[in-house]
């Protein structure tokens, strides 16, 4: 519903740049990833880097843009304490700007990947993306970017966890908070169980409706 409300929004203050800016992600990662000092750890860096490159660059053209919250996460969730349904808000919009629209619910997904045990990760990514697409639908070209902005999002999340612990280790509880998880749910995406052909044409987008 936020995304659907900022269609007709702009300003010029959201045509900046910003490292978090998964449209960007390609270049940022490339310029990071040697904060990732495990092997196996920027193997899985290199594989998502990999992926970004190679579906992301020939699709731009076809992917909209507008301005975005930016950082859908857990943290940034609010919800009626009593649980009652529709009183929902976002919080900390300091990471909006002027992106691809499907970035939105790229990054959304990303943390509930996360969050989500491993062996619910593909149900309950599903039901984000369906109930993205009952608000605002995505083209047939957003759909199939989602997977990678995923992969992209959490290889650039922890590459810059990665360097802010190396350069902040007394902050560094803050700093990778999404570690942990983030490291696994990449994995799991680059995997045979997450693999390329998890997005969209699995049950993960059926009956999400289309653009």
């Amino acid at each position: 519903r936020t995304d659907r409300a900022l269609q007709t929004f702009s300003h010029p203050g959201a045509k900046r740049t910003s490292l978090w800016d998964v449209r960007h992600a390609v270049g940022n990662i490339s310029r990071l990833k040697a904060a990732v000092t495990d092997g196996t750890k920027l193997a899985l860096i290199e594989a998502a880097l990999e992926i970004a490159q190679a579906s992301l660059g020939p699709a731009q053209d076809k992917l909209r843009l507008a301005v975005v919250h930016g950082d859908a996460n857990d943290h940034n969730v609010v919800i009626d304490a009593h649980g009652e349904p529709g009183k929902v808000a976002l919080i900390d919009f300091g990471d909006m700007v002027e992106t691809w629209l499907v970035t939105e619910i790229a990054i959304a997904m990303a943390y509930v990947l996360i969050a989500a045990p491993y062996e619910h990760k593909l149900e309950r990514g599903g039901c984000v993306l369906r109930g993205y697409q009952a608000e605002l639908p995505l083209t047939p070209a957003e759909l199939a970017a989602v997977y990678p902005l995923i992969v992209a999002r959490l290889a650039l999340s922890l590459c810059l966890s990665s360097k802010e612990a190396a350069e902040n280790p007394d902050n560094v509880e803050y700093t990778s908070l999404h570690a942990a998880g983030g490291w696994e749910t990449l994995a799991y995406l680059l995997g045979p169980e997450g693999g390329p052909g998890w997005m969209p044409s699995t049950s993960l987008a059926a009956g999400a409706g289309s653009a």
